[in-house]
């Protein structure tokens, strides 16, 4: 599993207070982007983080849960200078990503409308 750096920790309190702690002291895992191969439900020791999930998973649960098979069965490969995670353009109405060295760009919930303005922008002819 490769996946990319998260901007923040987005995970499950109820996963990181008790049995996945370690994930705070490793790099924040962004469930955005990734590159999966093979078979990770018993390689990892999933069934117990799943049964969880079921009765008491919230909306972080399976990010954390990816950040955990990326941790064991992988890497984070790309970082914050390739696939930028930011909302401060939030308000703006012209796209930002012009002349920016980025890879990709995640278009967090607070800004996923900006994804349109950008494509359209793209499709036009606007940037690179």
């Amino acid at each position: 599993m490769l996946a990319a750096e998260d901007w923040l920790y987005a995970y499950d309190r109820t996963l990181t207070d008790s049995s996945l702690k370690h994930l705070l002291s490793l790099k924040p895992v962004n469930s955005g982007f990734l590159l999966a191969q093979g078979e990770f439900y018993d390689s990892c020791g999933l069934e117990r983080l799943i049964k969880s999930a079921l009765t008491s998973g919230n909306i972080y649960t399976e990010q954390t849960i990816i950040a955990e098979i990326t941790h064991q069965a992988g890497h984070v490969q790309w970082g914050l200078d390739a696939i930028r995670i930011f909302d401060t353009d939030k308000f703006t109405l012209a796209p930002t990503f012009s002349h920016r060295g980025w890879t990709a760009r995640h278009y967090v919930t607070p800004i996923r409308h900006l994804f349109w303005r950008d494509a359209l922008a793209l499709r036009c002819g606007v940037g690179p």
